[in-house]
């Protein structure tokens, strides 16, 4: 586990960056922001214990599913989500972010598996939030 700052677009604030479960595990339930490497479901469960997250980050990991991100949509928390790259979502784990109706940015950019139509859909439940999806 490691501190760092930059990074994804104009990132300042200060960053934990973690590659293992046991790295998420040994964070304070009071972190705020993170970045994980290589996110997959498992580390996606981890992730979700930190009930005051406000941003993550992650750096592209197809092997992050639906089941990942229904696990990452309880962190009513999150303010800033990154899924970038992410291709092993669909509209159905998409349509799980809806609750979190405090969320003002997503990154879905390079996510194949999910459909205009999906992202008009979370647009409509989440009006504060910017979206940006590019295939």
């Amino acid at each position: 586990m490691k501190s760092a700052a930059g990074g994804k677009g104009k990132l300042t604030e200060h960053v934990t960056r973690v590659a293992r479960v046991a790295d998420i595990e040994a964070l304070p339930l009071t972190t705020e922001t993170v970045l994980v490497s290589a996110i997959d479901d498992d580390k996606a469960r981890a992730v979700a214990r930190l009930r005051q997250l406000r941003t993550l980050y992650q750096d592209g990991n197809p092997r992050l599913s639906d089941v990942g991100l229904a696990a990452i949509a309880r962190i009513d928390s999150l303010r800033s989500l990154d899924l970038e790259w992410c291709e092993a979502i669909t509209d159905d784990g998409l349509m799980s972010l809806k609750r979190l109706v405090g969320l003002e940015w997503l990154d879905i950019g390079g996510c194949c598996g999910l459909t205009e139509e999906g992202v008009r859909q979370l647009q409509s439940a989440l009006p504060g939030c910017k979206i940006e999806h590019a295939v």
